[in-house]
């Protein structure tokens, strides 16, 4: 196991440097000039051409890169062009708060997702079953931006249970909508592939030898089949706590939370290149470990499974 874990983590180096250069290469490779929106369009020539040499604009695209891959691999990932705060900075204070918003999400969904799949396993093509598969694809087909503003209205305008927008004394109350849309949003997913996986153990072999062996309804579900559905299930429940720690931009931008994706929009907004790419390696970081997080669980949610 060790073994595996160092080669996955030394693999992790060519791959961060090939989505860092990717996305280096896309970045200034986009129409328009980054530094004609930093100054305006009242700016002399003169002045325009000496902000471009002071940020390096003016070298060839590989010294660019090279020079912002030297300082990442010091730690350095530079100051925003906008606001000339070092961007690890911006990455630490605002990390804390997409954590809380992707832990309370991950929660929710993990929990509506796997208990409405088991259940519509166990009770399929009851009438209940196709009521429950149908709201599962409808709930999947519907934009999360929509879902968002539709409980900022219902839970925040209307009832007036939660405060609407905004991060407010920073405490939970400020997470329930956003974090309960989100949480909702992705638990769909999580509930079809929970469904899926318990529907293909719940027909094997075992599962019929166990209840005819007269074991309870209960431990032949939550002790037999779906602790083998459990590798399907540890996979979703790990691209989604992945999709959630990156993926959470749209959500971050409608309820006004000042979290690394709300970063991400205003960096992609103002052309602020220093930002953007500190948050997309930032993003590559989360997927590798989570990524590689999934694979130990696979080890533990079916012993069968070695990584010697």
């Amino acid at each position: 196991m060790t073994a595996y874990i160092v080669r996955r983590l030394a693999l992790m180096v060519p791959l961060l440097v090939g989505v860092s250069l990717v996305t280096f290469t896309l970045l200034y490779l986009v129409p328009g000039d980054p530094v004609q929106s930093l100054v305006g369009e009242r700016a002399t020539p003169q002045m325009v051409e000496s902000i471009r040499r002071e940020l390096g604009l003016d070298l060839p695209l590989h010294l660019r890169y090279g020079r912002w891959l030297a300082r990442t691999v010091r730690g350095d990932l530079g100051r925003s062009w906008a606001t000339h705060r070092p961007v690890m900075v911006s990455l630490i204070d605002r990390f804390p708060i997409t954590l809380k918003l992707s832990v309370l999400a991950f929660a929710l969904s993990t929990l509506l997702g796997v208990t409405v799949g088991v259940a519509t396993a166990v009770r399929e093509e009851a009438g209940g079953d196709h009521l429950a598969r149908w709201a599962l694809l409808g709930g999947q087909s519907v934009p999360i931006i929509y879902l968002c503003l539709v409980f900022m209205y219902v839970f925040g305008v209307w009832l007036r249970l939660t405060p609407v927008s905004g991060l407010g004394d920073g405490s939970i109350r400020y997470f329930l909508l956003p974090a309960g849309a989100l949480g909702l949003y992705t638990s769909v997913y999580k509930a079809r592939m929970t469904r899926s996986a318990m529907l293909e153990v719940l027909r094997q072999d075992y599962i019929r030898t166990a209840r005819a062996k007269g074991l309870s309804e209960r431990v032949v579900i939550y002790r037999h089949a779906l602790k083998n559905a459990m590798v399907t299930v540890v996979t979703v429940l790990g691209a989604g706590l992945s999709a959630l720690l990156v993926g959470s931009v749209l959500t971050e931008t409608v309820f006004g939370l000042p979290g690394i994706g709300k970063l991400q929009i205003d960096g992609v907004y103002a052309r602020d290149f220093p930002v953007v790419m500190g948050c997309f390696l930032f993003q590559a970081v989360v997927l590798s470990f989570t990524n590689l997080a999934m694979d130990m669980a696979y080890a533990w949610a079916n012993p069968r499974i070695r990584f010697d």
